[in-house]
């Protein structure tokens, strides 16, 4: 790997499984540190994490339910700690289940409330990706 996320740290939603865990290793072995978030899967998260540390970087793991706004708040003022030196945001897949129809006003209403948090978390940070 080349290391051109070396300093940077990355929070990824949905880093729990799928491809928001897939993107969250590649960062890791690109030299960022990895803010995982998860919702309910607390082990998914867990291996995230072990992956992450495996790649020798930094991995903290933070439960939030992206549709409250309080709860992304808080998201975000975790990965802003000094501790832990935020520098960008992805937006992952929350789920991949496709089974049923997502409930468009909640994933609207979730997406507008992801758009404000990453305005407001631009102002405190350097983001790694452009919105």
């Amino acid at each position: 790997m080349t290391g051109r996320l070396h300093g940077k740290v990355a929070l990824i939603t949905g880093s729990d499984s799928g491809i928001g865990q897939a993107t969250a290793i590649a960062f890791a072995k690109e030299g960022a540190d990895v803010v995982v978030h998860y919702l309910e899967d607390e082990d998914g998260a867990g291996h995230t994490r072990e992956a992450v540390e495996s790649a020798g970087r930094r991995a903290i793991v933070v439960q939030a339910d992206i549709t409250d706004e309080q709860q992304v708040e808080a998201l975000f003022q975790a990965a802003n700690e000094p501790s832990k030196g935020a520098g960008g945001h992805l937006n992952g897949c929350p789920s991949t289940d496709t089974s049923t129809p997502p409930p468009w006003k909640s994933v609207n209403a979730s997406r507008r409330r992801s758009a404000r948090a990453q305005r407001s978390f631009a102002r405190g940070g350097r983001p790694l990706l452009g919105s």
